[in-house]
């Protein structure tokens, strides 16, 4: 309790030892003399907390192990690494429609695949793909030195959303500049854009029932 409403528990402490020297009955024979005072110093730096890791499929092994069925294929991809944006998913199996890159007949008949993802219990929304019989996972980040990072425009605003939500469910109150700069820099980004502040900030309003702004800081609502 100490670490996630500091505040909070310094007013009970210092309620409590108040307490106990209004109504103590015996005086103590010895009295301890500190040298040095206890500091109460409000630390304005967001708690670190660990997120979980983006596992990645290996997109040929998993085209070899499903007989580069492309529907199979995509399912198994999905399945582990929904929410996928459809478009890094087709960058990476083009190579499933007889192309390099993603041209027109790529999406062609990528959009002929997907006529029965329904069999796969697979849901299409938004520019990504969805298992459905998984819920939302909570942000996923890269591995250190992670050859392959995720671009913003790839990660769910479902899933920034959780992200966001955790940290101030870490924290208490986080300034927004701050969570939106941890955020960034736990993405594996460095630089701070206008598309990383525009995907984040829209993944902020998805909690816009849940959460009170008071200035820049951000807290979520109590129950």
């Amino acid at each position: 309790d100490w670490f996630r409403n500091k505040r909070v528990e310094q007013e009970r402490l210092l309620n409590a030892a108040k307490f106990a020297v209004e109504n103590a009955n015996i005086k103590p024979k010895k009295i301890h003399n500190f040298s040095s005072a206890v500091s109460f110093e409000e630390v304005a730096e967001v708690k670190h907390f660990e997120f979980p890791k983006y596992v990645m499929a290996d997109d040929l092994k998993t085209a070899e192990k499903c007989g580069y069925n492309r529907l199979r294929v995509i399912n198994a991809i999905v399945e582990l690494e929904s929410p996928l944006s459809e478009e890094w998913l087709l960058k990476r199996i083009s190579f499933l429609f007889g192309r390099e890159k993603v041209t027109s007949v790529v999406r062609r008949e990528f959009e002929d695949t997907m006529e029965n993802c329904d069999n796969f219990k697979i849901v299409r929304k938004n520019g990504f793909l969805y298992a459905q019989e998984k819920g939302i996972p909570m942000l996923r980040v890269p591995y250190k030195n992670a050859k392959i990072i995720r671009e913003i425009k790839y990660i769910s605003l479902e899933e920034l959303a959780l992200g966001i939500r955790e940290i101030l469910k870490q924290n208490i109150s986080v300034e927004k500049n701050g969570l939106f700069r941890l955020l960034i820099q736990q993405l594996g980004f460095t630089r701070v854009g206008d598309a990383l502040i525009d995907r984040l900030e829209s993944a902020l309003q998805l909690l816009s029932k849940q959460i009170e702004v008071n200035g820049d800081m951000l807290s979520l609502k109590s129950k």
